[in-house]
C-alpha cells in the first residue's frame, strides 16, 4: 500500500477514535490521548484487511473507509468494557 493510504487509515481511525469516546467511553480509563490511538489502530488493522481483500477503485476506497471506522469503534468499545466491565 502506499503512504498515503497509511495516513488516510490513521486519520480515519484517530476521528473515529475521538468519536468512540463520545459514545462509549465518556470517563474511559485511557483519556483522550488513549482512545485516539486505540483509534488508529483499529483502523488501520480493519483498513489494511479490507484494502488487501478489495481493488483499488473508488468504491473499494469508501469500503476501506469504513471498515477503518468500524474498526477503530470496536476497538474503542472492546477496550471500554475490558477496562470497566460493569459501565
Amino acid at each position: 500500500m502506499e503512504l498515503w493510504v497509511w495516513a488516510a487509515l490513521a486519520g480515519v481511525g484517530l476521528i473515529s477514535g475521538l468519536i468512540g469516546k463520545l459514545i462509549f467511553a465518556r470517563k474511559s480509563p485511557f483519556g483522550i490521548i488513549g482512545n485516539m490511538i486505540f483509534g488508529i489502530v483499529g483502523g488501520v488493522l480493519a483498513g489494511c484487511y479490507m484494502a488487501g481483500t478489495l481493488d483499488s477503485s473508488l468504491n473499494s476506497l469508501i469500503k476501506t473507509g469504513v471498515a477503518a471506522s468500524l474498526g477503530a469503534l470496536l476497538l474503542v468499545f472492546i477496550l471500554k468494557f475490558i477496562a470497566h466491565p460493569k459501565s
